[in-house]
């Protein structure tokens, strides 16, 4: 599912995130005013007409949040965080709240080569987000620039977020779908009893190749003995007309909260990896208008 857009790989250098600690909680540079590329209903409906349904653009104050349009509900807007942590495994993990410096080339959004060092590790990556007919394709490259082999838990989380598309939010798993023993499941007879009524209450699934990896499948949120087909992973709206998935070609797990975050992740797997060596995923945020089997099938012949 390669992103055919000329120039991805740009070779302007990249920012730094030098030696990430990880006492990381906020932004340390405060971003500049930016004006947003918000479109509204009829900008919107003429774009659909003429190209893609979708628009995508930078929050206001928030770099790392892209958001995302949707012609058929325009009033809706959903919310990428990209990226939300660099994953690399036995606690060596941070929340990303540095601006990455994601710009504009012409419909799309990328992140030029970047250097982060943390916990010993030391990458270069880069994304890029770009509006297709049925979706938004999403890829990530990393090269391990590092003396250590990165593990095979390493990921690059990004949060897919529905807290200000109401037409799409969960509060009780009714709405959200994932595959597991060649069927669909819900997360209605899933949650927790001590679960919260409002706050963070995630779900984690193991993908089909990392079911038995201990350090995947064992994590506190994972829900045990449950494991996901497929990257794949579903919110219906609440017409239950429409369908919006998360995939990648190689996923490690499915995460989902339920309550004020409202939010859907698919992880690309990027370990194990040598140093010197580079990987690059390719996934999608797909908008579909219809049920999740054929959504189903869309995934299935592309990834």
């Amino acid at each position: 599912m390669p992103i055919n857009r000329r120039n991805f790989l740009k070779t302007a250098a990249g920012i730094s995130i030098a030696a990430a600690l990880p006492t990381i909680a906020k932004a340390t540079i405060d971003p500049p005013p930016r004006k947003s590329r918000r479109l509204s209903r009829e900008q919107l409906k003429q774009q659909a007409q003429t190209g893609y349904p979708f628009n995508i653009y930078l929050h206001e104050k928030d770099l790392n949040r892209v958001m995302v349009q949707w012609a058929p509900w325009p009033t809706d807007y959903f919310t990428l965080w990209a990226p939300e942590a660099f994953m690399f495994g036995d606690g060596k993990n941070f929340m990303v709240k540095e601006p990455v410096n994601w710009k504009s080339d012409g419909p799309d959004l990328y992140i030029e080569p970047a250097n982060v060092s943390y916990g010993g590790f030391s990458i270069r990556w880069q994304a890029r987000l770009a509006p297709q007919k049925d979706g938004v394709n999403f890829q990530i490259s990393v090269t391990n620039t590092g003396r250590k082999p990165l593990r095979p838990q390493f990921s690059i989380n990004s949060c897919f977020n529905f807290f200000y598309a109401p037409d799409f939010m969960d509060s009780t798993g009714d709405f959200t779908f994932f595959r597991t023993g060649g069927r669909w499941q819900s997360l209605t007879h899933l949650r927790r009893p001590h679960a919260k009524i409002y706050g963070h209450d995630p779900y984690n699934f193991p993908v089909k190749g990392y079911c038995e990896n201990k350090n995947v499948a064992a994590d506190a949120e994972s829900v045990r003995r449950i494991c996901a087909d497929s990257s794949l992973v579903v919110r219906v709206g609440r017409t239950r007309q429409y369908c919006i998935g998360y995939a990648w070609d190689k996923a490690l797990r499915l995460d989902i909260n339920f309550n004020r975050l409202h939010c859907i992740h698919s992880v690309p797997a990027l370990g194990p990896l040598a140093p010197g060596k580079t990987v690059t995923r390719n996934g999608k945020l797909y908008f579909h208008k219809g049920q999740k089997d054929d959504l189903l099938k869309l995934v299935n012949a592309e990834i």
